[in-house]
Parts: structure tokens; sequence; C-alpha cells
């Protein structure tokens, strides 16, 4: 649902703006490499984690290739990104659980090669230093963006833990944390009353899952506005590229509650 929301707003405002958006979806990173540099287009957005290197940007610059990144801060006079502060949405949202009296908190991260799941990731375990908690190896879990991954993981971890479990759950984005839920629901677990649970992206699935999730709202449509013009300025005015971050909003919902 976020690429969704996020593709449609892109090509709205791409129509907008008098552009066409072609989509190109691969992993094969040398294929991607050749249709960038094969210069079929006016401007490229990416979202391609670190799949595209250092040294495959460099050569984007030197060919004066216009690019916008959709996944990691990058500014160069070719080059620009729009990204979410992820650090400051995933301090705040450990920060509101430890606030509610939550000292064991688990983190489930998604992709390691993704931005926001990196800083996410960064900006909770900050804030568990800063509370002096502790974060057993165990409380960090790969659930990879992916619900299913994520349900097999908590199941896995419920199943041969090692440590006190957990009274909280941060999963990266709300589909991890949706497949969190369902594991722990499976296994005799309440949620809130026996585990708190939260999220990342606000979609729209969130407001109606039971419980409804608390997460952090992200403005994804918002992002594909302000990078399609980013983009469009890069190529009709010549602007450089440069660094927009979006500001996240906690959204308190079902699926948290204050340790009694």
């Amino acid at each position: 649902e976020y690429f969704t929301t996020l593709l449609e707003s892109l090509n709205r405002q791409c129509e907008e703006q008098g552009y066409t958006l072609n989509i190109l979806i691969s992993r094969d990173h040398s294929f991607i490499k050749k249709q960038i540099l094969g210069k079929q287009f006016d401007g490229i957005f990416i979202f391609q984690g670190e799949r595209i290197v250092q040294s495959d940007l460099a050569l984007f610059e030197e060919q004066h290739i216009k690019a916008v990144l959709l996944d990691r801060a990058y500014e160069s006079p070719y080059i620009g990104s729009v990204v979410f502060d992820s650090y400051q949405a995933g301090y705040i949202m450990t920060k509101y659980l430890i606030k509610m009296g939550h000292r064991r908190i688990a983190f489930i991260r998604g992709d390691n090669d993704v931005y926001d799941s990196r800083e996410r990731q960064r900006g909770y375990l900050d804030a568990m230093k800063e509370s002096h908690l502790d974060v057993p190896q165990q409380y960090i879990m790969n659930g990879s963006f992916e619900e299913l991954l994520t349900y097999n993981v908590v199941s896995m971890f419920i199943k041969s833990r090692t440590v006190e479990m957990p009274e909280a759950f941060i999963a990266a984005d709300d589909m991890s944390a949706i497949g969190c839920m369902k594991a722990l629901t499976d296994r005799g677990y309440r949620i809130p009353e026996d585990v708190s649970v939260s999220g990342f992206d606000d979609i729209n699935l969130s407001q109606y899952f039971s419980p409804k999730l608390t997460t952090i709202h992200n403005p994804i449509s918002m992002q594909g506005i302000c990078a399609a013009r980013m983009l469009v300025e890069m190529i009709e005015k010549e602007s450089p590229g440069r660094i927009e971050q979006l500001s996240g909003k906690l959204t308190i919902r079902e699926s948290c509650a204050p340790i009694l």
C-alpha cells in the first residue's frame, strides 16, 4: 500500500507538470543501471536502497543524469532526495512507549539496506540508551517489511526465546506490525492488554485492523508531490539537487496501552 500511494502521487504530479511517469521494477542492478545510463528519460526517481552504491551515483553525476532519491538523504548538483525523518520517528515512538511504562521493548527491522529501516532502528536504540534500558540481541528481529515473514519471526521468537518476553514491539512498518499482532494473538497474547504493538507509515489498513494500530503517520502522498516538483525544477530550471526531509506524526490508536 505504501508504494501504491507513492506511485499514484508521483504519477499525478508528473502529469500535472506535463510529464509521463514510466515505472521500471527489477532486482537486477545491472539492468537498472543500464536503463538509467541510457538517458531515455528526462529525469529519474530512484528507490533502490543500497543496491545503487556511491560509485553509481558518482557515475550518474558525471553523465549529468538528474535524479531524486526516495530512500536516502543525498544532494549534489544533479541528484536530490525527498525522505522521511525516520530517525525522529523511531525515537518518538520508542519514547512514547517508555513514557507509558514499557521497559522491555523489541524492534522488528526491515531490510538492512533500506534507509528508513536503519534510521528507525537508530532512533529506537538512541531512545533506549538515553533511558538506560537494555536491548538484548534477541530483541532485534528481521521482518523485511513483510507481514508473513514477521509473523514467522515473532512466532519463532516466542517459541525459542531465552530472554524475558517484551512488553512492547515496534515494527519498522505497518504490515510488519500486523504480522506481529497476528503471531502474538495466535499464541494467546492479548493486544494491548498483554503486549503493545506499534508500526510506521499509517497505511489505510492500520486504522481498520483490530485492534487499530498505533503508528507514525508519514505523508506518503506529499513525498511523491515534493519529489516530482523537485525533479521538474532540476530539469527545467537547472536547479541543483537538495535534501528535503518530511516529518511524521504520532498517531495513537488502540494497539498500545500503559503498563499498570
